[in-house]
Protein backbone atom coordinates (compact mmCIF):
# COMPACT_ATOMS: atom_id res chain seq x y z
CA UNK A 1 0.00 0.00 0.00
CA UNK A 2 2.84 2.41 0.80
CA UNK A 3 4.21 1.91 -2.70
CA UNK A 4 0.87 2.97 -4.20
CA UNK A 5 0.67 6.09 -2.04
CA UNK A 6 4.30 7.12 -2.50
CA UNK A 7 5.63 5.33 -5.59
CA UNK A 8 9.37 4.96 -5.70
CA UNK A 9 10.07 5.68 -2.07
CA UNK A 10 11.63 2.98 0.02
CA UNK A 11 9.12 1.41 2.41
CA UNK A 12 10.74 -0.31 5.36
CA UNK A 13 8.98 -1.77 8.37
CA UNK A 14 11.05 -1.62 11.54
CA UNK A 15 9.82 -4.91 12.94
CA UNK A 16 11.97 -4.94 16.06
CA UNK A 17 10.65 -1.67 17.48
CA UNK A 18 7.41 0.17 18.08
CA UNK A 19 8.33 2.80 15.51
CA UNK A 20 7.27 2.18 11.93
CA UNK A 21 9.17 5.14 10.48
CA UNK A 22 12.58 5.30 8.89
CA UNK A 23 14.70 8.44 8.95
CA UNK A 24 16.05 8.66 5.40
CA UNK A 25 17.20 12.02 4.13
CA UNK A 26 16.92 13.08 0.50
CA UNK A 27 20.68 13.08 -0.05
CA UNK A 28 21.02 9.46 1.05
CA UNK A 29 18.08 8.42 -1.09
CA UNK A 30 19.54 10.22 -4.12
CA UNK A 31 22.94 8.57 -3.53
CA UNK A 32 21.37 5.11 -3.36
CA UNK A 33 19.20 5.83 -6.39
CA UNK A 34 22.26 6.97 -8.39
CA UNK A 35 24.09 3.74 -7.55
CA UNK A 36 21.11 1.62 -8.62
CA UNK A 37 20.73 3.70 -11.80
CA UNK A 38 24.37 3.12 -12.78
CA UNK A 39 24.16 -0.62 -12.10
CA UNK A 40 20.83 -1.02 -13.93
CA UNK A 41 22.00 0.92 -17.00
CA UNK A 42 25.00 -1.39 -17.26
CA UNK A 43 22.78 -4.45 -16.80
CA UNK A 44 20.55 -3.27 -19.66
CA UNK A 45 23.33 -4.38 -22.03
CA UNK A 46 23.66 -7.91 -20.63
CA UNK A 47 23.51 -10.80 -23.10
CA UNK A 48 20.72 -12.47 -21.12
CA UNK A 49 17.29 -11.04 -21.88
CA UNK A 50 16.05 -11.88 -18.39
CA UNK A 51 18.78 -9.66 -16.92
CA UNK A 52 17.91 -6.84 -19.35
CA UNK A 53 14.23 -7.06 -18.40
CA UNK A 54 15.04 -7.07 -14.69
CA UNK A 55 17.31 -4.07 -15.21
CA UNK A 56 14.44 -2.32 -16.98
CA UNK A 57 12.18 -2.91 -13.98
CA UNK A 58 14.91 -1.57 -11.68
CA UNK A 59 15.23 1.55 -13.83
CA UNK A 60 11.48 2.06 -13.64
CA UNK A 61 11.78 2.11 -9.84
CA UNK A 62 14.70 4.53 -10.15
CA UNK A 63 12.78 7.00 -12.33
CA UNK A 64 9.72 6.69 -10.07
CA UNK A 65 11.98 7.69 -7.19
CA UNK A 66 13.39 10.56 -9.28
CA UNK A 67 9.82 11.67 -9.89
CA UNK A 68 8.98 11.52 -6.19
CA UNK A 69 12.10 13.58 -5.46
CA UNK A 70 11.28 16.07 -8.21
CA UNK A 71 14.52 15.24 -10.08
CA UNK A 72 13.36 15.56 -13.69
CA UNK A 73 16.94 16.06 -14.95
CA UNK A 74 17.95 12.59 -13.75
CA UNK A 75 15.04 10.99 -15.59
CA UNK A 76 15.84 12.94 -18.75
CA UNK A 77 19.44 11.68 -18.50
CA UNK A 78 18.23 8.06 -18.20
CA UNK A 79 16.00 8.49 -21.25
CA UNK A 80 18.92 10.00 -23.22
CA UNK A 81 21.29 7.20 -22.14
CA UNK A 82 18.77 4.51 -23.08
CA UNK A 83 18.11 6.18 -26.44
CA UNK A 84 21.82 6.25 -27.21
CA UNK A 85 22.24 2.64 -26.09
CA UNK A 86 19.25 1.50 -28.20
CA UNK A 87 20.68 3.24 -31.26
CA UNK A 88 23.98 1.40 -30.85
CA UNK A 89 22.37 -1.99 -30.10
CA UNK A 90 20.58 -4.35 -32.44
CA UNK A 91 17.93 -7.04 -32.36
CA UNK A 92 16.16 -7.99 -29.16
CA UNK A 93 18.60 -5.98 -27.05
CA UNK A 94 17.64 -2.80 -28.91
CA UNK A 95 13.95 -3.68 -28.46
CA UNK A 96 14.41 -4.11 -24.70
CA UNK A 97 16.30 -0.82 -24.49
CA UNK A 98 13.58 1.04 -26.40
CA UNK A 99 10.88 -0.48 -24.17
CA UNK A 100 12.80 0.57 -21.05
CA UNK A 101 13.33 4.05 -22.52
CA UNK A 102 9.61 4.40 -23.23
CA UNK A 103 8.76 3.31 -19.68
CA UNK A 104 11.16 5.95 -18.31
CA UNK A 105 9.81 8.58 -20.71
CA UNK A 106 6.33 8.02 -19.24
CA UNK A 107 7.52 9.64 -15.97
CA UNK A 108 8.44 12.83 -17.84
CA UNK A 109 4.77 13.45 -18.61
CA UNK A 110 2.64 15.71 -16.47
CA UNK A 111 0.40 14.12 -13.87
CA UNK A 112 -2.56 14.72 -16.18
CA UNK A 113 -0.73 13.06 -19.06
CA UNK A 114 -0.03 10.01 -16.93
CA UNK A 115 -3.67 9.88 -15.88
CA UNK A 116 -4.84 10.03 -19.51
CA UNK A 117 -2.37 7.30 -20.51
CA UNK A 118 -3.63 5.12 -17.66
CA UNK A 119 -7.25 5.59 -18.71
CA UNK A 120 -6.34 4.88 -22.34
CA UNK A 121 -4.54 1.69 -21.30
CA UNK A 122 -7.57 0.54 -19.33
CA UNK A 123 -9.86 1.24 -22.27
CA UNK A 124 -7.44 -0.31 -24.75
CA UNK A 125 -7.27 2.83 -26.88
CA UNK A 126 -4.25 4.94 -27.82
CA UNK A 127 -3.72 8.01 -25.64
CA UNK A 128 -2.44 10.07 -28.54
CA UNK A 129 -3.14 10.06 -32.29
CA UNK A 130 0.49 8.99 -32.94
CA UNK A 131 -0.07 5.52 -31.49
Amino acid sequence: MADQLLPGLVAVAALDSDSRTVDLDGATLREQNDAIRSFALTACLDDDGRVRQSAGRALEAVVRTDDALGDRDATEAVVADLDEMATAASGVTADHLRDTRDDARFWLQSDLGRLLDGVADELGTPASPEE
